[in-house]
């Protein structure tokens, strides 16, 4: 236990103090949660039925669920299949203890500002001193997008991406920087949580960590570097190998690849900046203005730095590697402003891959992460090469924070539209079962299939169901005149049945509701969801890399532990 101690005090003495001061900023910039309540937000019913899906999934016994019942009046969605599970599986864990969605979404909203700003004081660290990266942790907290994506658009996929994120980008200096295996697992961990968080996410996330990487690079002797890197993008592809195969193989089923929802409103053209040229509606000018001044503020942060590489980067003021770092995290940032302004439209408009992201501001999960480091690092450059303008460069950093600040607390969490504990249940709760959004729901189905809600539609013949699971389903029917029979669920690929044991084929009706021919006999029915022989192979390949993983992890620190000295004493705290 005393090596234990020793091990968490000696990484680092230093880290703790500054540690404390941003945990204590991070908590008051989430204060309004537990005192005003949980903002309201269209996406949080949809991530509780995802949530629900995994808790009944872990309650059954079992690791993931294959079909969520919870949703579309019990007709289900494919939802489940396709959406990251990372965010939503600890949602599920943290109801299975709280018993209380109210109490779930907020402890977990509450806890994700922590990491990212924890992962922006590392990142810092690796080329300023401990208190800059502490301001830079701060700062993150307070950038509007950060806290847009919890308070007035409740995106929390998104905003537990923004909390792996700068892990990603750390583990990628590291390993870089000095290639340790420890470095080359953290950023395989950081990658996989992300991809397995929010697609949007990870797209943009990676292709801009593929920017930054680049910089760092040493293109006279790449292979050490380009090698490590190869090694954590094979762990972070078996990792995530189950969630990956079943979404290449069946985006085609989901409505949300349908065409349907990247034009119209989701039309990326529609969302690029500057936002508010390309609306009309008075409810969307605000929250378009808000986007707009988001952005510039994230132009603003980038511009320092960018002096700084433009004017005194050929006066060689910066140890080589320092430098690669402050060019990567400068093109990054200016990268990420191209792609979500109309300078980009052609490349949007040539990426088919690109515009199901919908919308180009999402490029501000990057922007804003690097406008924040890009900033912290500007200052003390500035102020290292031009002392004499100190109150030049100081007095509008303040500024332009306290502006920030001011904007965060009267446009984006007073504006919030906090529900208390028994509207959030009235509201969000309650409707979990009630039709979800219909981008989740396979292509073929209809919105006229939740009209008969009948469980099992046999017409005159008896029916006694004996049980209905969320992916396996048995009951009896009378005899009768041979038919179809209509069962409340959405017909899917991997439905299989069995009509008194034999296998028969699962069929669908107009709606995309699924039918079962049977005889004109009693007939025993059971309906269950089977996977592909390739998608099980795919979970055990992840399980085993997982698990492959947690066991060095372990090693490492057992042995890191048992490095360490006696405990520390208060004679030399």
């Amino acid at each position: 236990m005393d090596k234990v101690l020793k091990f968490i005090w000696c990484h680092r003495e230093d880290n703790w103090l500054w540690l404390g001061v941003i945990c204590i900023t991070c908590s008051i910039v989430m204060l309004a949660f537990p005192v005003m309540g949980v903002p309201e937000g269209y996406d949080i019913a949809q991530h509780l039925r995802f949530a629900a899906a995994y808790r009944e999934a872990m309650l059954d016994g079992s690791l993931i669920p294959l079909w969520s019942s919870v949703e579309n009046l019990g007709f289900g969605s494919v939802g489940i299949r396709f959406y990251p599970p990372f965010a939503d599986y600890l949602l599920g864990i943290t109801q299975l203890f709280a018993n209380d969605w109210y109490e779930t979404l907020s402890l977990n909203s509450f806890f994700w500002m922590f990491p990212g700003c924890i992962g922006v004081y590392f990142w810092v660290k690796e080329i300023r001193s401990s208190m800059t990266a502490a301001v830079a942790a701060m700062f993150y907290a307070l950038f509007p997008y950060h806290l847009l994506q919890v308070y007035l658009f409740q995106l929390y996929a998104e905003f537990v991406a923004s909390a792996i994120l700068p892990f990603c980008f750390l583990f990628a200096t590291r390993l870089i920087r000095r290639g340790r295996p420890a470095d080359t697992l953290g950023l395989a961990l950081s990658c996989s949580l992300l991809v397995l968080t929010h697609i949007p996410s990870s797209m943009i996330g990676l292709g801009s960590l593929s920017i930054y990487a680049g910089c760092l690079i040493d293109w006279k002797n790449p292979k050490f570097a380009i090698k490590k890197l190869a090694i954590a993008a094979s762990i972070t592809i078996g990792t995530t190998l189950f969630y990956l195969v079943r979404l290449l193989t069946e985006l085609d089923w989901v409505k949300h690849s349908a065409d349907q929802f990247s034009t119209g409103f989701y039309d990326h053209g529609r969302h690029l900046f500057p936002l508010l040229y390309n609306f009309g509606d008075l409810y969307w000018q605000r929250l378009l203005w808000i986007l707009d001044l988001t952005i510039i503020f994230t132009a603003v942060a980038l511009i320092p730095l960018s002096y700084c590489v433009v004017r005194l980067g050929k006066f060689a003021f910066f140890e080589k590697f320092e430098w690669k770092m402050i060019v990567g995290i400068t093109l990054t940032g200016l990268f990420s402003f191209f792609m979500l302004s109309m300078l980009s439209g052609f490349v949007w408009n040539t990426f088919t891959a690109l515009q199901k992201t919908q919308f180009p501001w999402r490029f501000l999960s990057v922007g804003s992460l690097m406008g924040v480091v890009a900033l912290s690092v500007a200052v003390p450059t500035l102020l290292e090469n031009y002392s004499r303008f100190s109150r030049l460069i100081v007095y509008p950093v303040v500024m332009l924070i306290f502006v920030i600040s001011l904007f965060d607390l009267t446009q984006v969490i007073l504006m919030a539209g906090q529900l208390p504990r028994a509207k959030f249940y009235e509201l969000v709760v309650d409707k979990r079962s009630d039709q979800a959004c219909s981008c989740w729901w396979p292509v073929w189905a209809e919105g006229k299939a939740l009209d008969d809600r009948q469980l099992i539609a046999a017409n005159d013949r008896n029916v006694s169901i004996s049980s209905w699971e969320p992916a396996d389903r048995a009951f009896t029917v009378g005899n009768g005149d041979p038919m179809d029979l209509r069962v409340a669920t959405f017909y899917y690929p991997y439905w299989k049945a069995t009509v008194n044991g034999k296998p028969t084929q699962v069929k669908m009706d107009e709606n995309g509701v699924i039918l079962i021919p049977v005889s004109s006999e009693a007939s025993t029915v059971r309906l269950y969801f089977e996977e592909p022989f390739i998608n099980r192979v795919a979970l055990w390949f992840s399980l085993l890399t997982w698990a492959g993983v947690l066991v060095v992890i372990g090693v490492y620190l057992k042995n890191r532990i048992l490095q360490a000295g006696p405990t520390p004493t208060l004679s030399n705290m």
